[in-house]
């Protein structure tokens, strides 16, 4: 029988030759790779099937002995670590727990798995990625990505919710908006027990932005605009779906052009019909310098915004000798809304425009009433269409009630 291994012995060992006992410990291997001692290795008997099973228990740490009563998978074990821990691993398996089988349960309910998961069933669902969420929970826990989603805490959520916040005011909010469906998703599968993010509180309160640019402002925007901006402003679609804008999603030609929104793009899930006033047709058949693109848009970033509000700016400093009030591409969504009340569109039509699901029928009149009113969106965008063109053409943009 061979002696049981030691420090030295360890160190003297050759390169490439693979499992090698370590003694005292029935099971406890070291893996000898081509670079070395790699691994400690136990295997075992699984409790229900009585099959062998190979457990990697972590990397071997050759800078001294003792003994860890906390050791886990995956940590780095000196010799006299590994030992301990693989009695007490052997302990829980003749006690009918299989470590190998939990490992892997936890690894695959690791943070990053049950979000990816979760945003995979969004997408099966077609739910909507509500407000970018996916994107700020990645930013945000990223730290916790490698481990098991029933190690995080509360302390954990307060701080990822407080870095958020000290980078941007709404941040933390934001996170702490995303976090509440992942957990309640997690809770309903059992993967956790309770949702922690409901048990911290908001950080501040959401405030909803009342931004609406007068017809002065509007005329700068338009002016300063790219394609994209322009198109933005003249449909009144978010700038998320008119920057996914594809060729084939376009009829540009005939009495009543449409550019129609996949319900993968919109962001309540449902497919939109727009209806395309002549100036947006054209817009849109300019930009098209590659119809067969996967968009007619690159993807838009913070650069691209922060371009068009500094091309605006210099035409309002130059007219006003004053930086026009801040404003962001979804205060047009607004602008666009309560102009509409302005020119006498009927808020259900201007809702349609805007594709909000509610609309102003619910319940069993939605039921029951399937019509599109799409000739009456027409008319709404059209006469919006004529203000824009109006006021950037500095003439006074003659307002009268439109009945729609």
């Amino acid at each position: 029988m061979k002696k049981p291994l030691t420090v030295k012995s360890i160190q003297a060992l050759k390169p490439r030759q693979g499992e090698v006992p370590v003694g005292k410990v029935e099971g406890l291997y070291l893996l000898v790779g081509a670079r070395g001692p790699r691994s400690w290795v136990l295997r075992y008997r699984r409790p229900s099937s009585k099959k062998p099973a190979k457990l990697t228990m972590g990397r071997v740490d050759l800078t001294g002995g003792g003994t860890q009563s906390d050791a886990k998978i995956g940590d780095p074990l000196t010799l006299a670590q590994a030992r301990a821990y693989a009695v007490t691993l052997q302990a829980e398996i003749q006690a009918g727990r299989d470590p190998g089988s939990d490992h892997i349960a936890a690894k695959r309910n690791t943070w990053g798995d049950v979000v990816s998961r979760y945003y995979d069933d969004l997408r099966v669902r077609k739910l909507r990625n509500r407000h970018g969420s996916r994107k700020i929970v990645e930013k945000d826990t990223h730290a916790w990505w490698h481990r098991p989603i029933k190690t995080i805490t509360r302390a954990d959520v307060r701080e990822a919710i407080d870095n958020a916040t000290k980078r941007a005011p709404t941040a933390g909010s934001n996170l702490k908006t995303a976090l509440g469906p992942i957990f309640s998703w997690a809770v309903e599968r059992e993967l956790v027990d309770v949702n922690i993010a409901h048990q911290v509180k908001r950080p501040m309160p959401m405030q909803a932005r009342d931004r609406v640019l007068d017809d002065d402002e509007l005329r700068c925007v338009w002016q300063a605009a790219d394609f994209r901006g322009k198109a933005l402003i003249l449909t009144g679609q978010r700038l998320g779906e008119v920057s996914a804008i594809r060729a084939q999603d376009l009829v540009l030609e005939g009495d009543a052009p449409t550019w129609t929104i996949p319900a993968e793009v919109a962001k309540n899930g449902v497919e939109h019909r727009v209806a395309l006033t002549r100036p947006a047709a054209d817009v849109l058949r300019d930009a098209m310098t590659d119809p067969e693109g996967a968009t007619i848009f690159h993807p838009t970033t913070k650069r691209w915004r922060n371009r068009w509000r500094a091309r605006a700016d210099v035409l309002w400093q130059a007219e006003h000798g004053a930086p026009m009030q801040y404003w962001r591409p979804h205060d047009l969504r607004r602008t666009f809304s309560s102009t509409m009340a302005r020119l006498g569109v009927d808020l259900h039509i201007t809702e349609l425009v805007l594709n909000h699901r509610a609309a102003s029928i619910s319940g069993v009149a939605r039921i029951y009433n399937r019509y599109s009113f799409e000739d009456e969106q027409r008319r709404a965008l059209e006469r919006w269409a004529d203000h824009v063109v109006d006021i950037v053409e500095g003439q006074k943009s003659n307002i009268v009630k439109l009945n729609a």
